[in-house]
């Protein structure tokens, strides 16, 4: 089996942006999310404060998750009969975007739009692919018709590219800044990421995009086949229940980067199959979720499985000629499992396309685990 396909990880890094609310109030304390990526909230009255500040972190990410999937799924529309004739207006992280009609020169920048609107029998006149960018090839997923789409070149001027297309919607994640955003608005209705998470809810993308193209039905079958997969997926290995999982990522020059955030893509899909981080790795990475690991201690990537993304295919080797490689649990008991770029930015930018491929393709790792 090639590196590619044996198993799936994490390849990015990325923090979530914390929402600017008004003060959250509990009945300790009083704090202000009013602060950058990365710092305290900051405290504007403590009791207990000792206490409570290690709280502080969990409160804001269950809130910034709500918020967000309030964010994703407002979706309002008028007009009935003739789909034309509508009005549908969206929420996103941005603010709001309204669509007239239903679109039908789509341009998508970003792989999870671009799988969203292939997943609803669409084709893009034009698309950025986060994929293709980062490995020169598209994604192994994409369907072949995807080659008579205009691909936009991450390094020209975009806006410029997605004009000469004509689109009526332009659906963008690749491009965050609100700017560019605007201009693009300026071309056609633009919908930007619906969240303001590093990465967005896929089902949340199809089924928005579902309502906007005025396939509603179409858009609920394809979330109910894709968590279908996983959910037979889960009842095929029972014994992954509460087995230990690792994720790192190696990028040559004695790099590797250890992942152990609970609510990293890549992390909720194997939590999601009744696995556990690793405790010792989520000890030693503390609160920021990831950290640099020196070569020297591959040793400590104690788990039952072990999932390592390479930047180069051809880093297989030179990984497990790391001191301490083959003294690994899962090393010795074949559950560790190497795959290339592209799978990796599949599991963590999640989709329609990408997740059936990546079950499929780590089956014998799962089953291996399992027993």
């Amino acid at each position: 089996m090639s590196a590619d396909v044996q198993f799936v990880t994490v390849q990015s890094l990325g923090a979530v942006g914390i929402l600017r609310r008004a003060p959250i109030v509990t009945d300790r304390l009083v704090f202000s999310t009013e602060s950058l990526p990365g710092e305290e909230p900051t405290l504007m009255r403590t009791a207990g404060y000792a206490t409570l500040r290690r709280n502080c972190r969990r409160h804001l990410r269950f809130i910034t998750a709500l918020l967000s999937l309030v964010v994703a799924v407002t979706v309002s529309g008028c007009g009935a009969g003739n789909p034309d004739s509508r009005t549908v207006t969206v929420g996103h992280s941005l603010g709001r975007t309204t669509i007239d009609g239903v679109p039908k020169r789509i341009v998508t920048l970003g792989t999870q739009w671009l799988d969203a609107t292939e997943s609803l029998g669409v084709q893009p006149v034009g698309y950025l692919d986060d994929v293709l960018v980062r490995t020169g090839q598209s994604a192994p997923w994409e369907p072949t018709s995807l080659h008579s789409s205009t691909a936009i070149d991450a390094k020209g001027d975009v806006p410029a590219q997605v004009a000469a297309l004509h689109p009526d919607l332009i659906l963008a994640s690749t491009v965050t800044d609100k700017p560019t955003i605007d201009k693009l608005d300026t071309i056609a209705p633009t919908i930007p990421n619906l969240s303001r998470s590093r990465v967005q809810s896929w089902s949340d993308e199809v089924r928005v995009l579902g309502k906007v193209l005025a396939r509603d039905d179409t858009a609920q079958s394809v979330i109910d086949k894709v968590n279908g997969q996983m959910d037979a997926t889960i009842a095929k290995y029972p014994g992954l229940k509460g087995k230990t999982f690792a994720t790192v990522y190696y990028s040559g020059d004695d790099q590797i980067t250890v992942f152990a955030d609970k609510d990293d893509p890549t992390s909720t899909f194997f939590i999601r199959m009744g696995m556990v981080l690793a405790p010792n790795l989520v000890a030693m990475v503390g609160p920021v979720g990831h950290m640099l690991l020196p070569p020297g201690r591959v040793s400590e990537l104690n788990a039952d499985m072990l999932g390592v993304a390479l930047a180069e295919p051809d880093q297989q080797g030179e990984f497990q000629s790391l001191p301490g490689y083959w003294q690994l649990p899962a090393a010795q008991h074949g559950t560790v499992g190497f795959l290339g770029l592209a799978t990796a930015i599949g599991l963590d930018q999640q989709s329609p396309l990408s997740l059936p491929y990546i079950l499929d393709r780590i089956q014998p790792v799962l089953a291996a685990t399992a027993r």
